[in-house]
């Protein structure tokens, strides 16, 4: 185990720590994340601590951040915007509708126009907050270069599971797939 190193995160806060690890060939440098927010103004304090947190523990030079939403309140808009205004996330896949998870989700992942160049993508619903621990992404890069050779690909922050020979051949044998 090694020591892993704090640096100031983009506001000042810690987090955006030691890139040895997000840079490590395995890793490949950068990560896209990709958020999904939805619901009315009730909402808008979770969408608001959900992107906050991402922005103040992620290195920017090091993430693409991409958000989808669906029939979203007009405080919450004005925040994503904001955002994309300041380069911070990179797309606002804006649903006035709700065009529901799995097809805004699909639109995100195969956008001709904005394509993932990355080797590692993150999903976040709007419920998900990274203020546990602000090195999460470092330690996500540790576990990647730690297990993924064994033929792991799908990581959590409690789970690394691999899928069996059997899930494989569900997974290959959709039409989706590829």
């Amino acid at each position: 185990n090694r020591a892993i190193a704090v640096s100031p995160g983009r506001n000042g806060t810690p987090g955006a720590t030691d890139l040895a690890t997000i840079d490590h060939k395995d890793v490949g440098s950068k990560f896209t994340i990709f958020v999904l927010f939805y619901g009315g103004e009730e909402y808008h304090q979770l969408h608001r601590r959900c992107i906050e947190s991402i922005i103040a523990t992620t290195p920017e030079d090091r993430v693409d951040i991409r958000v989808g939403s669906n029939q979203l309140n007009a405080k919450s808009v004005a925040m994503l915007d904001a955002y994309v205004a300041s380069r911070q996330i990179t797309k606002h896949y804006r649903h006035t509708e709700n065009a529901m998870k799995y097809p805004v989700m699909r639109e995100m992942f195969f956008d001709p126009t904005c394509p993932i160049t990355t080797k590692w993508v993150i999903w976040f619903d709007d419920d998900s907050i990274c203020d546990k621990n602000p090195e999460w992404l470092q330690l996500l890069s540790q576990q990647i270069i730690a297990h993924h050779k064994n033929g792991n690909h799908m990581f959590g922050a409690r789970l690394v599971w691999t899928l069996s020979q059997k899930q494989k051949d569900i997974i290959k044998s959709r039409g989706w797939y590829t």
